[in-house]
C-alpha cells in the first residue's frame, strides 16, 4: 500500500492523541511532504513540536500555518474556521493582540460554533487569562464540543488541578452518562 497524505495525517493525529509527540511530528512532516498546503496540518505539526519540546520547530510550523491561513482568508475573508485557527496559532507564538482580533472576527461570524469557541478558550488560556479560558471552554462544551477531547488535550494539562475545570468536566460529563452512542 502506498503512503498517502491522509494516512500520514491520520497516523500523526493518532500518535498525538497517544501523546507520542515526536512520532506525531514525524508523521505530520511526512504528510506535509505529500501536500504542504494545509494550514491545519502545519498547525498540528506546531503542536507536536511544542509538546515534544522543540520550540524552534513549533515556531516555524506555526508561522507557516499562519501564512497559509492568511492566504485562505484572502480568498474568503469570512472563513471563521480559518480565523479561529489563525488566532490560535498567533496565540501559540505569543501574539495575543493579533490573536484576539482574529478571534473576535471569527466569533462575530459564527458565535455558537463549538470549534471556534474552543479556539477562544485556548487563545485566552495561552494568554494567561484562565477565567476567560474557562468561560469559553464552558461555551464550547455547551455547544457539543467533545468532552473526551478536552479532558485529554495536552493544552489543558495545566488546568487539571483547577476545581473550576473539574467542575466543567463533571457537569458536561454527567450530561452524557447513560446515553448510548
Amino acid at each position: 500500500i502506498r503512503p498517502t497524505y491522509a494516512a500520514y495525517s491520520n497516523l500523526a493525529t493518532a500518535f498525538f492523541d497517544l501523546r507520542r509527540f515526536v512520532d506525531a511530528a514525524r508523521a505530520y512532516k511526512e504528510a506535509l511532504q505529500l501536500n504542504g498546503e494545509n494550514y491545519i496540518v502545519w498547525g498540528n505539526l506546531g503542536d507536536a513540536y511544542q509538546y515534544s519540546g522543540d520550540s524552534a520547530g513549533a515556531s516555524a510550523a506555526y508561522q507557516k500555518a499562519i501564512t497559509l491561513a492568511q492566504k485562505r482568508l484572502e480568498v474568503n475573508p469570512r472563513d471563521a474556521t480559518a480565523l479561529g485557527n489563525l488566532a490560535l496559532y498567533d496565540s501559540n507564538l505569543g501574539h495575543f493582540k493579533v490573536a484576539r482580533e482574529s478571534l473576535d472576527r471569527a466569533l462575530r461570524l459564527i458565535p455558537n460554533d463549538a470549534d471556534v469557541l474552543l479556539d477562544a478558550a485556548l487563545v485566552y488560556y495561552n494568554s494567561g487569562d484562565v477565567e476567560q479560558a474557562l468561560h469559553w471552554l464552558a461555551k464550547a462544551l455547551q455547544q457539543g464540543f467533545s468532552l473526551d477531547t478536552v479532558r485529554n488535550a495536552p493544552a489543558f494539562d495545566g488546568l487539571h488541578g483547577d476545581p473550576r475545570f473539574k467542575f466543567l468536566l463533571d457537569r458536561y460529563g454527567s450530561r452524557h452518562e447513560g446515553s448510548s452512542p
